[in-house]
């Protein structure tokens, strides 16, 4: 499967994943991987480690051409991408293991996925956007911000807050919504899960 224009980033697929969804950005995936350089030998491997690599697909945490080819995989898909130095470490290479323009030879398996942002770097908080917010600025520590808010647990209502001022930092506050509001755009609606 050709992952970009050119051909040169492509996926083949070893096992098929179950159902039709796949990853969407910002959704904190959970792989297995082993990496190798064009001559076949191993780079780097979760699979060595026992385990699983996490990231937020979509968000340039890792090279591109896992951005690309992992958001592409369903659960449970092993496949084997091929990424060439524009969709890896480019002219620069990851010394010491990576030289300079390497394709690099990855087998994955995505093991799962959890929808949203992974704020605490554990799973234990999650913000998934449901509107996106106007331009790019988020508050800091020591900003007032007006805030709404609905909690719910198995279904069911739990408390509400509406017009909520609070200055971070200074206000107290449930630290998963702090964690959320930091990382929050003006007019944004975002669900939280802890």
């Amino acid at each position: 499967v050709k992952l970009c224009a050119d051909g040169s980033l492509y996926k083949e697929i070893v096992t098929c994943g179950k159902g039709i969804e796949t990853p969407k950005r910002g959704d904190t995936v959970f792989v297995h991987y082993i990496g190798k350089l064009d001559d076949g030998s191993v780079f780097d491997s979760s699979r060595e480690r026992n385990e699983p690599f996490r990231f937020p697909v979509g968000r340039g945490r890792v090279i591109k051409g896992w951005d690309l080819g992992i958001s592409t995989m369903r659960k449970g898909e092993v496949a084997k991408l091929v990424c060439p130095p524009l969709y890896a470490y480019g002219a620069r290479g990851s010394p010491p293991k990576i030289p300079p323009e390497s394709t690099l030879h990855f087998e994955v398996e995505i093991l799962k996925w959890i929808s949203g942002d992974d704020l605490t770097g554990d799973t234990g908080v999650m913000k998934q956007i449901l509107i996106k917010g106007d331009k790019w600025q988020t508050p800091k520590e020591g900003d007032e911000v007006t805030f709404s808010w609905k909690g719910t647990a198995d279904g069911k209502k739990f408390g509400y807050g509406t017009n909520v001022v609070a200055s971070l930092g200074k206000t107290e506050m449930v630290d998963a919504f702090k964690r959320a509001i930091l990382k929050m755009k003006k007019k944004e609606k975002s669900k939280l899960t802890v």
